[in-house]
């Protein structure tokens, strides 16, 4: 334990195959920690190989009490003015490892954005990974690294995004999104 971590974020391909057996080692390993960890699911929980769970299962092993019961949520730090909000890129009955978000929960993120606005929270956003590239200018500092940085990528250009990136986009500029993806 340290006395100077106060929350660990882990982003997804915690285990190598989804199992009651591989959960229940993580879970372990975690137990000896006092300090939150905050978990956002990725594509090696959802699906490996031959081996799949549904968000249920997964929300089940982790043993997660999230204040959704859903495998996405937030968690607030209001001594820091933080909320760290976890979205789920598999939330559909799909077991692709491509990123799908059904209508709830993207307005679920929207809700738990405009929230943390009216509390005065700065927001981190946990996600397993980055789908589209959509990329804003530097002048959003931190919210634009922890979402788009990638020195490979130009900063300035501008291209048709995902939903996750517009509505941070639209969060961000105090914009508005009027889209169908």
């Amino acid at each position: 334990n340290s006395d100077y971590i106060n929350v660990c974020a882990l982003t997804g391909d915690m285990v190598d195959a989804p199992s009651a057996a591989t959960f229940a080692e993580m879970t372990a390993v975690e137990s000896d920690y006092t300090f939150d960890i905050l978990k956002a699911v990725g594509n090696h929980e959802k699906k490996f190989n031959n081996l799949t769970m549904t968000n249920a299962q997964i929300y089940t092993n982790w043993g997660l009490a999230t204040n959704t019961g859903e495998l996405h949520y937030y968690k607030d730090y209001p001594d820091c003015n933080i909320r760290v909000i976890a979205i789920n890129p598999y939330d559909t009955a799909s077991n692709e490892a491509d990123s799908h978000y059904t209508q709830t929960q993207l307005d679920w993120f929207v809700n738990a954005l405009k929230g943390a606005k009216t509390a005065g929270y700065a927001v981190i956003v946990l996600r397993h990974n980055f789908d589209g590239r959509k990329t804003v200018s530097n002048n959003y500092g931190f919210y634009q690294r922890f979402f788009w940085w990638d020195e490979h990528f130009d900063t300035d250009l501008k291209c048709s995004g995902t939903p996750i990136e517009d509505i941070v986009h639209a969060f961000m500029t105090g914009g508005s999104i009027n889209q169908t993806y």
